[in-house]
This record gives C-alpha cells, structure tokens and sequence, in this order.
C-alpha cells in the first residue's frame, strides 16, 4: 500500500495508478472499508474496530 505514496515521483502515471488501484482493492473488502460505505449510505458516524 505505500507504493501509492512512497516513490511517486519517479514513477509514470500508469505505475503510480496501477500502485493506487492495487491498494484499493486491498482494502475494499475489510471490515473498516464495509462499515465506512454503510455509515456514509445510513448518514451516520462510522465506528471503525482497526
């Protein structure tokens, strides 16, 4: 995941969206991630655990 951040300005722009899309999908699917699009959708506060 810190490929996104660390090194981005040597990278091109396909290496630095393809580091991001990386670390999108591997963080789509944890609890946290969940629970922060279903607090967004219900309006509310989310309480995240991680």
């Amino acid at each position: 995941m810190l490929d996104a951040v660390v090194g981005h300005e040597t990278k091109t722009l396909d290496e630095s969206m393809a580091d991001e899309t990386a670390a999108v999908a591997a963080n789509r699917d944890t609890p946290d991630a969940k629970e922060g699009m279903s607090a967004f959708m219900e309006k509310r506060k989310p309480v995240f655990n991680q």
